[in-house]
Formats: structure tokens, sequence, C-alpha cells
């Protein structure tokens, strides 16, 4: 038999076993009574840490690892009962609805357990830090989003695909701007300048994102502040205790800890100065000593279990100012952040090295890297929504975005 016949026979079959094993998920999360979408729902393996999650309109894409036919995806959003459903049912040829049941059942040991106060939970939950959160070194693939706007309209995208190296040496109580942080992917538009965007292009507005999860080594702090509110809720037939705790910042703080282990679950911070007063900084332009008057600022942190541990899972800060001079509103200024946690490393975590990670006085906006068009093709990135399909309406007025993303200086 001809040997280049066999070669061909063999590579035919490669491709067609890496075609098989490589797989793609499409999706959308639902509330199944009201039909709504389930924004931010979390897609995971039963038997891999590989995870996604969904967007606004709780639509997902999940590009699945090699050998992960035999799995069975888990879909979870707090408030509803977990799904899970083997990966070999579900029809990669189409979308396919996802439907989570709402999690109203009260269950016995809630009585009980309702008894501590918020402060007493607290307790709980700061005291089994070492137990709960991960005391060994590990490295996280990332997705990275950034959107700028200024006065309604974007003026900037970045997007990055990022490796993040914890020691997680929780008894040195670290900051978490000293993780170290390395670019692995990089596309970008090509940016629209105003006269009040200087600021934000020196500033690594990625690596203040991450300092904002306070878990585990400022976790702490959280005991001197006084609890406002508390209250039980359910989520996959699972008793959680939401607290909401005044801080000494200007924004309250709402935790969402599990009644059995005492793990935070879920952290937001909402602040609006309508209600809480002006925040202000001063920012040096050209000109004009600039005050910036936070509207509104909205955060999110949330973690995911794994085998005992819990492990970061989103990061989301959605921050809407206005520039002024002498109460004049120059322009309304607006950044949208977001972090996805595709992969977690626990056993070969990959070491950042001090001159591959990122520096804090510097932006991913003047930064370079060649763009990789294919390895987009198949990485997780969390969907577009109309506010990304706004922004891409806003940055494509001379060039679409995927030539903008090519002409990246290398």
């Amino acid at each position: 038999m001809n040997k280049y016949f066999i070669l061909i026979v063999f590579l035919t079959f490669q491709l067609q076993t890496v075609a098989q094993e490589s797989q793609t998920l499409k999706g959308r999360v639902q509330d199944a009574e009201t039909g709504e979408p389930v924004p931010f729902a979390s897609m995971g393996l039963k038997n891999n840490i590989t995870s996604t999650v969904s967007n606004l309109q709780g639509v997902f894409e999940f590009h699945l690892p090699e050998k992960s036919l035999s799995d069975t995806l888990i879909i979870s959003s707090i408030g509803f009962q977990n799904l899970s459903i083997a990966i070999s049912e579900v029809n990669q040829q189409i979308q396919t609805v996802f439907k989570l049941k709402k999690s109203n059942t009260i269950l016995d040991d809630v009585i009980i357990t309702d008894s501590l106060s918020g402060e007493e939970i607290m307790n709980l939950t700061i005291d089994r830090i070492s137990l709960n959160y991960p005391s060994f070194p590990i490295s996280m693939s990332a997705f990275y989003r950034e959107a700028q706007a200024a006065d309604n309209a974007y003026v900037s995208l970045v997007e990055a695909a990022i490796t993040i190296y914890d020691e997680n040496n929780i008894k040195k109580g670290k900051s978490p701007l000293r993780t170290k942080i390395k670019v692995d992917q990089l596309r970008k538009s090509l940016g629209y300048k105003h006269p009040y965007n200087s600021f934000w292009e020196q500033d690594n507005l990625l690596m203040h994102l991450y300092s904002m999860n306070p878990v585990p080594n400022r976790l702490k702090r959280f005991k001197n502040y006084k609890v406002v509110n508390k209250q039980t809720i359910n989520s996959d037939n699972e008793s959680l205790y939401v607290i909401t705790l005044q801080t000494d910042e200007p924004w309250p703080t709402t935790l969402f800890v599990q009644s059995k282990s005492y793990a935070i679950l879920k952290i937001e911070q909402n602040y609006n100065h309508k209600i809480d007063g002006v925040k202000t900084w001063l920012l040096n332009s050209d000109t004009l000593d600039v005050t910036v008057n936070f509207k509104n600022k909205k955060s999110v942190v949330e973690f995911k279990e794994y085998q005992g541990n819990y492990y970061l899972n989103r990061i989301s800060l959605d921050t809407n100012m206005d520039y002024t001079y002498k109460e004049e509103v120059l322009v309304n200024f607006r950044i949208v952040q977001d972090v996805i946690v595709n992969d977690i490393e626990i056993d070969n975590p990959i070491v950042v090295k001090r001159d591959e990670a990122m520096r804090l006085g510097r932006s991913l906006k003047n930064s370079n890297q060649k763009y990789d068009e294919r390895f987009w093709e198949n990485y997780n990135i969390l969907q577009e929504t109309p506010i990304e399909k706004k922004l891409v309406k806003d940055l494509e007025k001379e060039i679409s975005l995927r030539e903008q993303f090519k002409q990246t200086k290398q």
C-alpha cells in the first residue's frame, strides 16, 4: 500500500478524533417558571473545574476540554436548583434552552441555624477561612473585558486571556495587588481620544478590579462592621444567609454565606450617591483640576466550590461617574469590567514570574501583544449582550473591530 495514502488516512483519522473530542455547547439559561433569562449563571463540569458563565441574557458558549463527552454539565445560580445533564445528551448543533427551577423548598435545619445572629454568622465565616479557601498556591486561567464610554458613547474595548498566580498565604494577609497576573493573549480596539481619558490610560484597571476581592486575605476586616440586615434564602435546596453590612466605605456590602460551610458564595456592593452622598477624587488634567463624582458603582464577586475548597469564579464592576469643574459636568464616564475564571490549576500551578507580571501603573490599553485570531475562536469569553452590540456600533465608525484587533502593534 502507498505510504502516502497511509499517512493521509492516519491524519484524517487524527483530525476526526480531535473534532470529536473538541466540543462547544451553546445555550441559554432561563427561569423555568417565568421564562426570564438567568444572568451570570455558572456552567461547569462534574469531574473537571473548567467553567464559564452566561451573560445578562443568560446566553453562553462553553468550549469544553478534550475527552469531556462522558462528563456531566452542571448549571447553577443562587436562588435556583442546580441543573445536571449528561453532555452526550446535549445537541451541540443548536442553541439549547436550559431551564432552572427556583429553590422554594423550606429546609428543616433552617429553623435551627437561623437562630444565629448576623454577628455570629460573620464570626463563624471568618473563623473558617483556612478550612474553606485554599491555603496553597494556585493559578487561574481567566478572561478579562474592559469597556470605556464617554457621554454614553463607547470609546475603547480591551479583552485579554490572563493567568493569575496566587500563593494564597493566608497567614501573611498579603494584599491582592501583590498577586501576579500575566497577559497571555490580548485584543483591543484602536480607541477614540477625548480630553479626559489620560488618567485611565495610565492606570492598570484590571489589577484594581482584582484587588476588590476581599476573600480570603482581607475578610477579617468585616468583623468590625455593623450587621444591618440578615435573612435566610434557599439555593439548590440548601439554605444561604444573606448578610448586609454597613462598612466604612460609601457603599453597603451584602454577603451570601452558605449555612453548612459558612463559606461566602457571593459579595455584592452597590453605591449610589443620591443615597450615600458624593465621593470625590481630584484628577489633574492638562488645564483643570477635575472632580470625579461617582453616580453609581456596583461590584459583584462570586466563588465556586471544588473538592471542598472555594475558588474565585467571577468579578464584575460597573462604574458611572461625572467629571465636573466648578459644579459643571464636563463629561460622563463609564467603565464596565468583567473577569470570569475558566480554569484553575491546583496540582501544578503556572508560576508567573516577576518580569512577566503586569505592573500597577501600566494600562492594558497601552500594552501590545500579537493578536492570534485562531486562539479567540475556541476561548471561553463572556458572550455579547445588547450592551456589547452598542459597543460594537460605537467603535466601528471607521473599520470593523476585527480589523482593529489585527492592527494591534506588535
